[in-house]
């Protein structure tokens, strides 16, 4: 259980609120792939699956990490003016088993993706490009 204090649940709050409003999703919505990058860790392959997004009990897509041999589902947590924010609920591997994820969509469509520690400070960045196919 995280401590009163922690930034990421406060967040979590006020987007939980903040985000009951209708979201466009289509530009986020479908198959990603890229490279995380991780300062001090390297990088590693991304795979999301976004099925949709706004305030739910269920997940709205899925993770996977394939080089870190780990993966898990996403949850909707709200938007910050243009960013959508999920959280990620991962499992095995070496991954970290919970993560915020800020979304933003590029003017070339692809996705500027940052996780974020539990303690509000940047762990890793990178652009995600969606799948041929979707």
């Amino acid at each position: 259980m995280p401590y009163a204090g922690d930034p990421v649940i406060a967040l979590l709050f006020a987007l939980a609120f903040a985000s009951q409003v209708d979201v466009d999703c289509a530009p986020v919505l479908g198959k990603w792939t890229g490279t995380g990058h991780q300062p001090g860790f390297g990088t590693w392959d991304i795979d999301w699956r976004l099925d949709r997004c706004g305030a739910s009990d269920h997940p709205i897509g899925t993770v996977r990490y394939p080089t870190l041999d780990c993966g898990g589902t996403l949850h909707w947590v709200g938007m910050e003016n243009d960013v959508f924010v999920v959280e990620e609920r991962v499992f095995g591997g070496t991954c970290a088993p919970r993560g915020l994820v800020r979304l933003r969509v590029a003017e070339d469509g692809q996705l500027d993706w940052s996780w974020y520690w539990s303690d509000g400070s940047l762990g890793a960045t990178s652009v995600l490009t969606r799948a041929t196919g979707d």
